[in-house]
């Protein structure tokens, strides 16, 4: 994906951290939505809101987890960010 391909880049993105913590690498979703965050607050995407709300409720199960503990405030701050 080009890197000026915002949104797309926001969609797969978030996509694929669902996928990941789906086969049980949260350590490895948790460390692409950081990378992607400025990008995912810079998309105005209403499906990329859906996704991440997905995203944060996914990870939300996992809470304990030392790396989801660190995302999460910045994950809300995302999904709160008005665009």
């Amino acid at each position: 994906v080009p890197n000026h391909a915002h949104r797309t880049l926001a969609r797969i993105g978030v996509r694929y951290s669902l996928a990941l913590v789906a086969a049980g690498e949260v350590e490895h979703s948790c460390t692409l939505v950081d990378r992607l965050i400025a990008v995912i607050i810079s998309t105005d995407s209403a499906t990329v809101r859906v996704d991440l709300r997905r995203l944060a409720q996914e990870l939300t199960r996992r809470h304990t987890h030392g790396a989801v503990k660190e995302i999460m405030p910045r994950l809300i701050g995302a999904l709160r960010t008005t665009y």
